[in-house]
This record gives structure tokens, sequence and C-alpha cells, in this order.
């Protein structure tokens, strides 16, 4: 059974890289354990050998006196101008290659808040967040969006969630759904009480929350969740969607449903979903957006199925427009002027892995797997991009909400709060490689490539490897133009760490947190490349000290993340 929300790795490849320690010494070295539960994205750890260099930018401001050199003595990395316009527009360089967007960066990180193991989050508007993961849900207090404060704690395991009611006390409803799993038993559906006028309590997290229900079922794969009108409605993979009615004066579950469509087919991978009056849109990980029709929530109607260019994780709707995350073929925009049948206005590719979306108004929020972005709504095109987890930690953002300019990102180890303020003009490095992968007993060399995607010159103060196995080739201070590149050259020789892993680190003058002080994963390994189907043969016992037996349970692991 897929359960694409908190599986989903950023790279469309069908290869695994498969490393020595994979299971062990790389994955502390580089902050991406493979765990039983989600949250790596260690695939891909193929780099390009000898990349050119498109477009890239005079490294002016530095003498070569000041060059950092390997012992090889290898040649200075060729480049290429780029002549300034008014309002920092480029004049298009020499190279090859489309040349990247350029954009002010106004995504600006404020705080970080609470959460483990984050694959969904929610809003309630004025003043509370929940993020839903593998240690439960996490209530924050966002009174003062700065200084997020620890509400309330939830126990357990939740895939997603939504608040419910005000109940006549002035308590709210908080209603929570999970997939089941070996680690948190059954499917379930969950009704949990919060005191929403209880204080932030110092030294009890649980006080201010309490469990009314717990609906368990072993047949029903809980999945995406809404609540309405005192009604849940949840998708349930191939069961389609099913509505429950909750007590408006408890909120207590029905849990005879009220109605439901797909239990025969109908739906082939119900994951998640999004009301709009009448009309209730489901996303199919099979490829589709089903449009159902809950006018009558006794007899909801499949009305229409739409193909998507990819397979939907996530989507919303806002102001006539559905959104749709598409995973690694990024995300889309439909027209819904004719509500039961989505007409696609815009799709656009993007760097990472589109998880989630959240609309408000012009402009659209994704969290992209190891990064976040804001888009412009109506064309989709990029506006800002921001990190929240240092490098080189492996990030992984699998929910995002916007409300206003105030952006929500739930990544796998907390939730962040971050703020859109137009009219920020900054540099914005960007490098899309995130691990250098080398051979352990053959030296070779790599180019890595750095974007200015900023509307500000970007200053590459200082480039140095974190191991002596690995030496640069860098013309510094490098300055590149807005809408530039610049290129250095990344040598290794043996012998490699004895981790088998190392650092990279770019300084530069980016004021995105984490952007100035730029740290890219090295690799110095035998790596083997498994295909999705293929078998584990003893050649690879060396992935664990006790050969293949020893992969059990493991085995899985490597699959899973190869198959999404």
């Amino acid at each position: 059974m897929k359960h694409p929300r908190s599986v989903i790795c950023p790279s469309a490849s069908a290869r695994l890289s498969v490393a020595l320690a994979a299971l062990g010494g790389l994955a502390g070295a580089l902050g991406c354990a493979l765990e039983p539960d989600p949250g790596s994205d260690c695939d891909d750890t193929e780099a390009a050998d000898g990349a050119d260099c498109p477009n890239c930018t005079d490294s002016s401001g530095g003498d070569s006196d000041d060059a950092q050199t390997d012992s090889r003595g290898a040649s200075e990395t060729e480049s290429s101008t780029r002549g300034d316009t008014e309002q920092g527009e480029e004049e298009a360089g020499s190279g090859t290659g489309p040349e990247p967007p350029l954009y002010d960066d106004p995504l600006v990180y404020v705080a970080p808040a609470h959460g483990d193991e984050v694959v969904a989050t929610a809003w309630d508007g004025e003043r509370f967040a929940v993020n839903c993961g593998g240690f439960g849900a996490r209530i924050d207090d966002l009174s003062d969006p700065a200084d997020p404060q620890d509400f309330a704690v939830i126990p357990g395991r939740c895939q997603n969630l939504d608040f419910g009611a005000f109940l006549p006390g002035g308590e709210r409803m908080l209603y929570l759904a999970h997939h089941g799993d070996s680690y948190g038993g059954h499917a379930r559906l969950e009704g949990h009480v919060v005191d929403v006028d209880g204080p932030v309590p110092p030294d009890d997290p649980w006080a201010n929350a309490s469990e009314l229900f717990e609906f368990v079922d072993a047949e029903r794969l809980f999945e995406g969740l809404v609540w309405r009108d005192h009604h849940v409605f949840v998708t349930e993979h191939q069961r389609g969607l099913e509505i429950f009615a909750t007590d408006p004066l408890t909120g207590q579950l029905d849990t005879a449903p009220v109605g439901g469509v797909g239990a025969l087919g109908a739906l082939g991978n119900a994951i998640e979903i999004a009301l709009v009056d009448e009309f209730a849109y489901v996303a199919d990980a099979e490829g589709f957006i089903h449009v159902v029709d809950v006018a009558q929530l006794d007899a909801p109607a499949l009305l229409s199925s739409t193909p998507t260019p990819g397979s939907p994780r996530h989507l919303d709707v806002d102001q006539g427009r559905l959104f749709v995350a598409l995973g690694g073929d990024g995300i889309a925009s439909y027209d819904l002027a004719d509500p039961a049948a989505p007409s696609l206005l815009s799709q656009q590719s993007m760097h990472g892995s589109a998880q989630a979306v959240d609309a408000d108004g012009e402009l659209l929020a994704v969290a992209a797997w190891t990064y976040s972005a804001v888009h412009d709504a109506e064309d989709l095109s990029l506006l800002a991009t921001e990190r929240v987890v240092p490098y080189p930690d492996f990030e992984q953002d699998l929910a995002v909400v916007l409300d206003g300019t105030m952006m929500l990102v739930g990544e796998w180890e907390g939730m962040h709060v971050l703020d859109f303020q137009p009219g920020v003009t900054a540099p914005d490095a960007w490098i899309d490689e995130e691990l250098f992968a080398f051979e352990a007993t053959e030296a070779s060399d790599r180019v890595v490539v750095i974007e200015n995607r900023g509307l500000e010159p970007l200053v590459v103060s200082e480039v140095y490897p974190l191991h002596e196995s690995f030496s640069v080739l860098a013309d510094l201070p490098m300055t590149i133009a807005p809408g530039s590149k610049g290129a250095f050259e990344l040598a290794y020789a043996p012998p490699a760490p004895d981790s088998g892993a190392a650092i990279l680190v770019i300084e530069t003058d980016d004021p995105d947190l984490y952007h100035a002080s730029y740290q890219v994963g090295l690799v110095a390994q035998d790596i083997w490349l498994l295909d999705v189907g293929e078998s584990l043969t003893e050649d690879y016992a060396f992935l664990d000290p006790l050969g293949l037996e020893g992969l059990e349970g493991k085995v899985l692991v490597l699959s899973y993340f190869a198959l999404f």
C-alpha cells in the first residue's frame, strides 16, 4: 500500500545509489539516517563528472595570488561575463542551457516551532498551529509568530489532521487520522478536545488536550482528512472517500459512515482531499484528480476524473483555482470555472520534489522536500526560496500552510515560521547538487556550479573542504552577477575519510539562513547501483555485517525510497 505524503524522495530517478556505509557511518556524517520510518533523500548520490558551466560569471574581485589551488595545478575555470542593465536585469551571456530565473528573495526565516516526524500541518487561522507526525501531534501557540510556544502534545502517531467545531464549553475539537503501520498498529481516527483558553503549560504539555475517542479499523487506511459542518471527510486509499458525522455538542464520531464513494474501485488510490462548496477534490496517487459531488452527504457522486501530469501528493483550492503538488514533476494549477471539470492552466517544474501546496490570494506556498518556496499563484513563477535546516543535514519539508504573508513549514524534525516580505532584494545562492560522490580508490574531480538567482551580486568569499583528501581550485573572492553562474573545481585523491564522508563549505554573502555558509556533502566510497525490481544477491552483503540475513527489514527501506 502506498502512503505518498510521508515517503516521497525528491528524485524522479528510478535508480538508488547504495554506498558502503549507507546504514551507518555515512548517515551519521551527513545527517541522513535510513530509518524504518520515511524521512530521507539519500538517493541520487551520483554527480555528473566534468559538468559544464553555462553562463559562468567573471570571478572578479580577487587576484590570482589569493586563489586556492591543489597540488595537481589544475587550470582555472573558464568563465564568461554578463553586462549589467538597469534594475538589476542581466543581458543573456555566453554558454548553453536555460537561464536561471531572477527574483528578489523576500522569504525571511522568523522562528522554529515544535514537531516530531512532521508530515502534515494545520492552522486555525488565528492562534494555533498543529503538526502531525510519527510522534503524535504538537500544538503551538503562535500568538507571537516570532516566539512560538509549545501549547499541547497529543501522543501516538498521526498522518493527517483538521480542526473541528468549538464545543459549548469553549474547547476546540481536533481530528487526527493515521493509516496504520508496524509501529503504530491499525489505522484509526481520533478525536481530541483542546482547551484553547488554557494557559501555555510550562511543565505539562499534555494538560491542554484530552482524547475523546479512538476509532480503530484495520480495513480502513485513513489518510486525507477534512472537517466541515460537523462531518469528517476521509480518504482511504483503495476504499476511496468516506464521510462520518460528528456530534455538534460533544464532537463524538459516529463510526457508521454517512456515505462514501470509491469502495468498488472508482477511486484508485485516494490520498488527499480539499472541499469547496458542494465539491470534494480528491488526489489519487495513480495520477488523477477526482471531483466528487458531496451536496448530498448520504449519496456522494463521482463527477469526473482528470489525469494529472505526474502523481499528485497534495492539493489546495483557492479563488477558483486548484493547485496540485506533483512530487518530482513539480506543481500544476487548474481552472475551476467549471468546478466539476478542472482544466489544466499551467505546470511548473522545480528543483526538489513538491510534497504540499497552500495558496492564499496571489501567492502559492510549496513544500519541496529539500527547501520551501513561494510561487506566483497566477503563472506559478518562482518568487522566493528558503531552507529551514542547517547544512549539511538533509532537509525534508513535507507540509506547508500560507496565511497572508506568514508561511508555516512542516519539516520532518519540526515546524518553522517564515514571512514573505515583498520588496526585499538580495543575492540568492543555489547549488543543484547536494551530494558529490567519488569512487574511494580513484582520484577524480568535479565541477561545482553556483547560481545567483537573486537581483543583487553574490560574493563567494571562501571555499574549503573539511578533509585533506579533498581540495579545490577557485579564484576567490568570486563575484557572481544576478542571473549568472560561477564555478570551481573540486578534486578528490585517496585515501578516503574514515567515515567515507566529508563536508565542503562555501561561504557567501547570501543573507538567507544557512546560505551564508553553504555546505555540501562529499562521499568517497565504493558506489553500488540498484535498479528498481532487481534482487539483492550476496554481492550486496556488505550492507550489513551479518550478511543478507541482517538486512531483513532494511531491504524494505531501500525499496521504499527507490519506488517513489
